[in-house]
């Protein structure tokens, strides 16, 4: 008896693990020095927030995978280019342009998922304008 109640809560994690797995959030995308962006997108940004430094600030230790300075966190929906829903974007304050909840937001970015150059798009496009405005834009990161 115990058993079957094992396997059957076992594979009853197994089921919930699969479909947790299935349930798709926002595109994450991290911030990289140079590349070339496979693909582009521009967001409507929802917030700009400053990322935490964790316990003590042990996230800001350069000595830390993944640190960058002075993290920013940009998200919000897509508005036109090569990503559907939401974009949630990891850089540092100094390559942000100035941007405000409300602004357009331009993102190129690598096959990998690595952002390589942002820029505050045009106020008041709508989809096919921003559509538009992106194929034009010349995406060029700062190596």
């Amino acid at each position: 008896m115990e058993l079957r109640l094992a396997r059957l809560a076992f594979t009853l994690m197994l089921i919930g693990g699969t479909t947790m797995a299935q349930t798709s959030g926002p595109l994450t995308l991290t911030w990289q020095w140079g590349g070339v962006a496979a693909h582009r997108a521009i967001i409507t940004v929802e917030t700009v927030k400053k990322e935490g430094g964790g316990f003590l600030g042990i996230n800001q230790s350069p000595s830390i995978a993944g640190y960058l300075p002075d993290p920013r966190i940009v998200s919000g929906p897509v508005l036109a280019g090569d990503a559907a829903g939401e974009i949630r974007l990891r850089m540092p304050a100094y390559e942000l342009p100035p941007v405000n909840p409300g602004d357009l937001f331009a993102i190129g970015y690598t096959a990998d998922d690595m952002a390589i150059c942002v820029a505050a798009a045009p106020a008041g496009l709508d989809a096919a304008a921003a559509a538009s405005w992106l194929a034009a834009w010349k995406c060029s990161p700062k190596d």
